[in-house]
């Protein structure tokens, strides 16, 4: 279960890392009169739906991992909690408790979108200028 929340999380990773390559590229082959207009509302879009499925599934994935462990979401203290718990996992189930205190999903997600979008805007800028460089350059 490890290997498939980490594939998953690193998938999540990539895209939100190429998301604005590839949509500047694909919107200056469509040849769109406005393209800074509709690439940019599709890439605020799609990161933003990217960066919200990010955040939640970090959440998601310790409380799978917390249910793989056998720990007690249910119980009253730190004793029934546990109870379940084989003693190797003791330390991995207290790390990934800790990990899901503090903000929830949905504030992660608004705190890192404007930083997300400078990055996105700029990469996307820079490579839809580099590419429309290098096809007006070819004609």
């Amino acid at each position: 279960m490890d290997i498939l929340i980490n594939v998953i999380s690193y998938i999540t990773l990539v895209l939100l890392i190429f998301l604005p390559i590839i949509l500047s590229k694909l919107t200056v082959k469509l040849h769109l009169k406005s393209k800074y207009i509709i690439g940019g509302s599709a890439l605020i879009i799609l990161s933003l739906i990217l960066l919200i499925f990010s955040a939640w599934w970090s959440d998601f994935s310790s409380q799978i991992l917390l249910t793989q462990y056998n720990y007690n979401f249910d119980g009253t203290n730190e004793t029934e909690n546990f109870k379940n718990v084989k003693k190797i996992d003791i330390q991995k189930v207290a790390e990934l408790k800790k990990s899901l205190m503090g903000i929830g999903w949905p504030l992660k997600a608004i705190m890192i979108f404007p930083f997300y979008l400078t990055y996105s805007g700029f990469a996307f800028f820079i490579t839809t200028r580099i590419t429309k460089n290098k096809i007006l350059k070819t004609v």
